[in-house]
């Protein structure tokens, strides 16, 4: 028997004998064989491979004439093919070894050496290394020009449709002692199908999801058609665009959203922040820039920089602010604060007017206050005066005056004084007119004076 003891039940095969008689040069075996695998006897004296003989698939060739005699020459076939089962339970250690089929574990593969290399491809063309306490670097060995390291997600479905998760990277800390939220995916990035797919159609979004108190949702997402899209689901909050721009290079360094478009004539429109100078709003070619309301423009600047205000009006919310006219910068001297029109109701002293209009028009601290007043028949004597002004004049110094019609009289002057006050003093020439004096009768005037 070629073995001692019992009959092993696996791992081991029988070693295959084939016996001929000398007297020849060339003898057939009974299974493919090269040189080195067998182990070649004549006379009981083993030979010496290639020297003495060679094997070809099943022919077993001699460099001479073998001696004659019946069964004086045998082969051994020292290495068969053979299938093996390692024992239950029992480790395997190896130190070196080389597969040349498929290998299968059921159970766990460990690379347990710092900086282990996985190699894939005939040539080791791609590598994953282990980095030690930190994790693992993918890299395409390749050395010619694009030929970039791929990773590729794929699905085995057969039909995708609407809202299909193709592929999903997720970040989670799962061993976190706290647990509870601490535990949850934290953040992913998903491809997720938009519609059905189709031969005319793959449109996918990527989804960027990030957790707050909660297994990541969606926050953000860039859709198929090149949108970009921000959101928030909390019941307070805002949704932010944060651009930081941390350079000490002063106006040279600038956080800039760019809108571009080729169609027609290129036009580039800009928001940008320059450091240490402020905000840009624009476009960098010759094209106006709109402020829209209700998707219709309210404000334009055009091509040549001038300002339109084509809905609505300019106002000042707040006090004592205007526009600063024939100089550069804010000068106080050159400020237009106020411009008011209005009306207003003329007064006479110890008179019941029998008719009492008036309208004014404010600029800056220039009033222009117009009037119609008629008196009724009256015999009081009190100095004529027109009250109740729209606003105070100014202090001493600032006088004010203007013209009038006064029906079938020469009286033509109108003069203010008691600065401070709300009415002017009727005068004839230098001389006071009293109500008696002008009974009756109607004035038409406008009197124009310096607000205080």
């Amino acid at each position: 028997m070629p073995y001692l003891g019992n009959t092993p039940s696996t791992s081991f095969a029988t070693i295959v004998k084939d016996t001929f008689n000398g007297g020849s040069t060339g003898y057939t075996l009974s299974k493919v064989a090269t040189t080195n695998s067998v182990s070649v006897f004549v006379e009981n004296v083993r030979q010496e491979p290639t020297s003495a003989y060679s094997v070809s698939g099943t022919t077993l060739t001699f460099t001479a004439t073998t001696p004659s005699g019946t069964g004086n020459i045998y082969v051994l076939h020292m290495n068969p093919t053979t299938t093996t089962t390692h024992p239950a339970a029992q480790n395997l250690t190896a130190v070196d070894g080389t597969f040349t089929g498929d290998v299968s574990v059921g159970d766990d593969l460990s690379l347990a050496s710092d900086s282990a290399v996985l190699s894939f491809g005939a040539d080791s063309d791609v590598t994953i290394t282990h980095d030690p306490d930190d994790g693992l670097i993918f890299k395409s060995t390749a050395t010619a020009d694009d030929n970039p390291l791929l990773l590729t997600l794929q699905t085995g479905e057969t039909d995708l449709a609407a809202n299909d998760v193709i592929g999903k990277i997720a970040f989670q800390a799962p061993d976190e002692g706290t647990g509870t939220d601490a535990v949850l995916v934290s953040a992913a990035i998903q491809a997720v199908a938009e519609g059905d797919h189709s031969a005319s159609s793959n449109a996918t979004k990527l989804g960027f999801m990030t957790g707050a108190s909660e297994a990541a949702t969606e926050k953000m997402s860039l859709s198929s058609a090149g949108d970009l899209t921000i959101s928030r689901t909390a019941d307070s909050g805002t949704v932010r665009l944060n651009l930081e721009n941390t350079g000490s290079g002063g106006s040279s360094d600038y956080s800039e959203i760019k809108f571009n478009s080729t169609a027609g004539s290129t036009v580039t429109s800009i928001v940008q922040h320059r450091n240490n100078s402020g905000m840009n709003i624009g476009t960098t070619t010759d094209h106006p820039v709109s402020i829209l309301q209700n998707n219709t423009a309210a404000l334009t600047v055009n091509a040549s920089g001038d300002i339109d205000v084509e809905t609505g009006d300019i106002f000042f919310s707040g006090s004592g602010k205007g526009i600063n006219l024939g100089v550069t910068s804010n000068t106080d001297s050159n400020t237009l604060e106020d411009y008011e029109e209005g009306t207003w109701t003329p007064t006479m002293t110890n008179i019941t007017l029998s008719t009492a209009q008036g309208q004014y028009i404010k600029v800056g601290k220039l009033v222009t206050a117009h009037f119609n007043v008629v008196l009724p028949t009256t015999s009081t004597t009190n100095t004529a005066v027109i009250s109740s002004l729209p606003f105070n004049t100014a202090g001493v110094n600032q006088y004010g005056g203007g013209f009038f019609s006064y029906q079938n009289t020469s009286y033509d002057m109108l003069t203010l004084y008691n600065q401070g006050e709300t009415y002017c003093t009727i005068l004839n020439g230098a001389n006071a007119v009293n109500n008696s004096n002008i009974s009756g009768k109607q004035f038409l005037g406008t009197i124009v004076y310096y607000s205080a």
